[in-house]
């Protein structure tokens, strides 16, 4: 168990939006959360990396869990490098930037810096302490093809590595996705495809 959570209800502002139950991400997971705009998806991510409160139930960690927020979420103004930004995640900088294909760009400004690029930085920051969990809210935006190509090479990589993820995604990748979560009308139920 990398996760869980037990009577786990998450919201803003005292208002709840999801309600999950009881719910876990093993070892070797993959999961995609599905849901309509507004449904809570990004909440719960939030949630579970701790930006969040919790409304009600509990949750338990084991080993690290990074989060990757949506790109757009983000000042494009930020006064940072990516190779800055990535390194406050702690572990290896200069090998994170290279599994995105950033490797030549730490030095170069958040600012000047595309929105698949900076998508990019922001999976390397999640993927740099080499965490058992990941959380990534719509990590396939702004990016080409190489960059779902390096994306689906670190999500199947984290799998086989033991590790596990949790997703948001905009479009199907060619990627083995172990479950898949709805997100509706409140609940979160197993979406058997």
């Amino acid at each position: 168990m990398i996760w869980s959570g037990t009577g786990f209800v998450v919201g803003h502002g005292g208002r709840p939006i999801l309600r999950l139950g009881d719910r876990h991400l093993d070892a070797g997971q993959g999961i995609v959360l599905q849901g309509g705009n507004g449904s809570g998806k990004s909440t719960l991510l939030a949630t579970i990396a701790g930006s969040l409160p919790a409304l009600a139930g509990r949750q338990q960690r084991q080993g690290t869990i990074t989060w990757m927020p949506q790109v757009g979420g983000l000042s494009p103004h930020l006064p940072t490098t990516l190779g800055e930004l990535v390194a406050l995640a702690g572990g290896d900088t200069a090998q994170a930037l290279a599994r995105v294909g950033l490797g030549s760009r730490a030095h170069q400004r958040w600012s000047a810096s595309s929105g698949g690029e900076r998508q990019r930085a922001l999976l390397a920051r999640a993927l740099a302490p080499r965490p058992q969990g990941i959380l990534l809210d719509e990590p396939d935006s702004h990016l080409d093809a190489e960059g779902r190509d390096l994306l689906v090479r670190a999500l199947e990589d984290q799998r086989s590595g033991g590790g596990s993820w949790l997703a948001v995604l905009h479009q199907e990748l060619p990627v083995a996705v172990t479950g898949r979560w709805l997100c509706r009308d409140g609940e979160v139920t197993d979406d058997h495809r």
